[in-house]
């Protein structure tokens, strides 16, 4: 099963390839003003937030026969 990384991230990329994960990068447009001020609770909601975006643009591309941004 391959990942996809919904961030623009270097330093995931990074992490995910020495760890030897197969990934897809898709990055995600997704607002990330999120009204949480607990840690935890704030990187939940935004990894929702993408999570829910990036699969859609992820098929999208596929079907016009191109890579994701």
């Amino acid at each position: 099963m391959k990942l996809v990384l919904a961030s623009g991230s270097q330093r995931r990329r990074e992490l995910l390839t020495m760890c030897g994960y197969d990934y897809e990068i898709i990055v995600s447009n997704a607002d990330e003003t999120i009204d949480e001020n607990d840690p935890e609770s704030f990187v939940r909601a935004l990894s929702f937030r993408k999570a829910k975006e990036a699969p859609i643009r992820s098929l999208l591309f596929k079907r016009m026969g191109r890579q994701s941004p």
